[in-house]
């Protein structure tokens, strides 16, 4: 199982279909967007692939971990999320 790494031109929906397919896989998707847009990318995608998954009957949660780097001087924030079904009660 690998990381998805989002960018701003990111498709949220393509996105979201492989977040599908890890947790249909693997039971768990990691991913992971730097800078603002790209974390924006990667909400919309997470939005959707809830959606789909919810529809199918898995509910899924995420946690995220905030992540600060500096590539060649030049401070960059972003995220790593976290994604796995819920338990049943």
């Amino acid at each position: 199982m690998g990381l998805l790494r989002i960018s701003a031109q990111t498709h949220p929906m393509q996105t979201a279909k492989a977040i599908a397919g890890m947790i249909h896989n693997h039971n768990h998707a990691e991913i992971q967007a730097i800078g603002r847009p790209a974390v924006h990318q990667a909400i919309k995608a997470i939005a959707q692939a809830t959606a789909h998954l919810k529809e199918q009957g898995i509910y899924v949660g995420f946690s995220a971990k905030y992540i600060a780097m500096d590539t060649d001087g030049n401070a960059k924030e972003g995220f790593r999320f976290f994604i796995d079904p819920l338990k049943k009660q």
